[in-house]
């Protein structure tokens, strides 16, 4: 999975065991404990000669501060300590201890221990001859362990097995070993599986370790190991009879001698680390076996974060339902597809053609076998170094090869990728049928960008959705202009929305009851320099989809709330300015934040907010946006249904929501005398709405007869043309001010 990008950097996930077994720093504590039980007088001295630990239960009083050693030795005892923990330098001294009429020498013995203090350790110079090669092999002994323990901390999630490979071969010569290898548990507990191995460049005889091993040949030596014991074995020839299927195994490799350690973590037997030599052995000493056991944990502790590592890896970039790549990998992986692939290929898209209402008549469980089923199907149907991914609910992408010279043949590979997924499917007992749209780019001649090419494929798709169900639509030249416009457009919008650089216009709101000013509504301009002005339908919805619409909401926000207060101070009563949300700002966190900013900013309450948001935006959000939505209630911002009618929803479905206010689309004002229909529609809504105690606003009033028969269906209030256009906001305050006092506008 060299293409793959690296999983996310983490830590180790272990016991507190497992954490000590990776802390590859030396300390006094540590060092000290280790040394208890040499029969030397042992302490941790800070550099003044000052005690830190005294890890032997029966230590003496220090040379430095016994008095039956002469002032001047002391003293050089002292001067010793200090330049060894200053300098870090090992260093050895005689010194004489009077005790009556007797006088003997001692040997001391100064060591750093790399945290500022010193290892001090004194006996009879007539045994220290014994004890100086011991204590130098387990100094030995702990400062390899500390440079393995170091190179497998900071070993990279890549770089974790050829650190445990360098440990092994580091161990294995301080062991004395022929032969080292790692076997972990596999195969739900029934096999072992040889992960790393080891061999001594001089070693002569003794074969390779097995690949793979039945547990329930070993189990004299599993026994061992779940218990959590070391099992050293001298002679592999006088083993136990107990043994006789290890005995078997060692003598078919002829090995002689054997020394294996448990690898543990979170409190399960995960493997073991073996040792082996191809003559007998004189006996694995107590130091070797010391060593190979701290190499099996810090081996434990470095699988546990390799596989912890792993696990996040599948998290990340995988499709738990399927197990196929994600969006992430499938990016990742066609990046280097692309950079790397001279022959021309297609990137397909596929989408099942009515797979969610699968969902809503059969159930999640089925739908969930159906898309399992497929995504098999579509990886038996894949050739080797394809890629194939799960893009999301029920889309797939994959990749194809082409034929440039036998275009045919491209053509029968994709009907037999679409006759692979339309045969029926057996769950249970349904068999089902499902047919899918799919969209294609191709490599070079469409693109040889990755996001170029993913959004090809699904324009491509989206083409083949318009034909019908069953459709392929590969991407052509106009499709390519389509989408250079649209990227034009999206260049400029993105460019627009840093610079701040749009305008507001307004449209006054009026109640047919009083006939005055109730009311604005703020409509975003855009007018740009390569552009011209365009359309909101133009820019609205691509706001929408490429997330630009919650900080162009942001600044709609605060342009209608600065404008708002401008015209109070100025002496024009608007109660209220209604702006248009869209459905992704539903469901911002930080909408409730902007809309209390701004109206504190500016002086203004609550109610001189109104939130108009379209009926399909309402109900494809309903749900997640019901919270926020009963929460700017409670501050008293107004909320509207605009476009009301021309969706899915119906009053009974509206009257659960808090709403204050339900604008008629303006299609059904346009024809409310030709059309008997939408004479009707008008009708019952206003009607509707009076019971359930909403406020109606008509938009696109534009005659008096229009306006007449509003007032006689007792609408609330009126907007569009027959009040003036939208207009900028001194125009719109120039406008309503040349209005006299107390004029009707009604």
């Amino acid at each position: 999975m060299a293409d793959s990008p690296p999983p996310p950097g983490v830590g180790n996930q272990g016991d507190a065991n497992d954490e000590h077994a990776l802390d590859g720093s030396l300390t006094a504590n540590e060092l000290a404990a280790l040394l208890d039980g040499i029969r030397e007088q042992i302490a941790i001295v800070d550099a003044a000669g000052r005690p830190r630990k005294r890890p032997n239960r029966d230590t003496q009083v220090l040379p430095v501060d016994d008095t039956a050693v002469p002032e001047t030795e002391r003293r050089a005892l002292r001067d010793a300590i200090r330049e060894c923990a200053e300098l870090g330098v090992p260093r050895d001294t005689d010194y004489r201890v009077h005790t009556g009429q007797r006088t003997t020498r001692r040997h001391a013995r100064l060591r750093p221990t790399g945290d500022g203090c010193v290892l001090l350790a004194w006996q009879d110079a007539a045994t220290a001859e014994g004890t100086i090669p011991a204590l130098s092999r387990r100094y030995q002994i702990e400062t390899l362990l500390a440079r393995i323990a170091d190179n497998l901390t900071n070993a990279t999630p890549d770089g974790i097995d050829a650190a445990i490979d360098a440990a092994l071969a580091e161990a294995g010569r301080e062991c004395g070993a022929d032969l080292a290898h790692v076997y972990q548990i596999a195969d739900s507990h029934r096999h072992l599986r040889n992960s790393h191995h080891w061999r001594r460049s001089s070693a002569t005889g003794g074969q390779a370790p097995y690949r793979r091993l039945p547990l329930r040949t070993l189990p004299w030596v599993m026994q061992s190991m779940r218990e959590g014991s070391a099992l050293p074995v001298n002679r592999a020839d006088h083993l136990p009879a107990a043994a006789r299927h290890e005995r078997a195994l060692l003598a078919e490799r002829d090995i002689q001698s054997l020394l294996a350690v448990p690898v543990t973590f979170s409190g399960e037997l995960h493997g073991l680390i073996g040792f082996e030599t191809v003559t007998p052995h004189d006996g694995w000493s107590r130091d070797t076996i010391y060593l190979a056991r701290r190499l099996g944990e810090l081996v434990a502790a470095a699988l546990q974060r390799k596989q912890s590592e792993q696990r996040i890896f599948r998290l990340a970039y995988f499709d738990q339902l399927t197990g196929l790549p994600n969006r992430l990998l499938l990016r990742s992986r066609l990046s280097t597809l692309l950079r790397l692939r001279r022959r021309p290929f297609g990137l397909v898209l596929i989408d099942l053609d009515d797979a969610s209402i699968l969902n809503d008549l059969m159930g999640h469980d089925v739908g969930d076998l159906l898309l399992r089923t497929l995504s098999s199907r579509l990886q038996q149907f894949a050739g080797t170094g394809e890629i194939l991914a799960r893009w999301g609910g029920d889309a797939f992408m994959l990749t194809v090869p082409l034929d440039d010279d036998q275009p045919s043949r491209t053509a029968e590979r994709l009907a037999a990728l679409r006759h692979a997924l339309s045969a029926p499917v057996h769950i249970d007992s349904h068999q089902i049928r499902v047919s899918s749209c799919m969209g294609m780019a191709t490599h070079p001649r469409h693109t040889s960008e990755v996001d170029e090419m993913i959004r090809f494929a699904e324009i491509a798709l989206n083409q083949a959705k318009r034909q019908g169900r069953d459709s392929m639509v590969v991407f052509d030249a106009e499709m390519q202009r389509r989408a250079a416009r649209r990227n034009r457009v999206e260049r400029r919008l993105r460019e627009a929305v840093e610079a701040r650089a749009f305008d507001l216009h307004y449209q006054p709101q009026v109640c047919l009851r009083s006939g005055e000013l109730c009311g604005a509504e703020a409509l975003i301009r855009w007018y740009d320099e390569e552009l011209g002005q365009v359309a909101p339908d133009r820019f609205i919805d691509l706001a929408e989809e490429t997330g630009l619409i919650l900080p162009m909401g942001e600044w709609l926000v605060e342009r209608a709330c600065s404008d708002l207060a401008r015209w109070h101070s100025q002496g024009l009563n608007v109660p209220r300015v209604a702006i248009n949300v869209a459905g992704p700002q539903l469901l911002d966190d930080q909408l409730t934040t902007v809309l209390e900013r701004e109206l504190r900013r500016n002086g203004l309450p609550a109610s001189a907010l109104e939130l108009e948001i379209t009926e399909s935006a309402l109900m494809q959000h309903r749900e997640p946006s019901l919270q926020l939505l009963h929460r700017l209630r409670e501050l008293g911002i107004g909320i509207a249904v605009d476009d009301f009618g021309t969706g899915y929803s119906s009053l009974s479905q509206i009257k659960h929501l808090p709403v204050s206010k339900l604008k008629i689309d303006r299609s059904f004002i346009q024809d409310i005398f030709a059309d008997p229909d939408d004479r009707a529609i008008v009708t019952a809504i206003i009607a509707m709405a009076r019971q359930l105690e909403l406020q109606v606003v008509a938009e696109g009033v534009e005659t008096m007869q229009q306006l007449a028969f509003l007032r006689e269906q007792r609408c609330d209030m009126v907007q569009g043309y027959i009040y003036g256009h939208a207009a900028a906001p001194t125009t719109f305050l120039r406008r309503m001010l040349d209005a006299t006092p107390g004029r009707r506008l009604a």
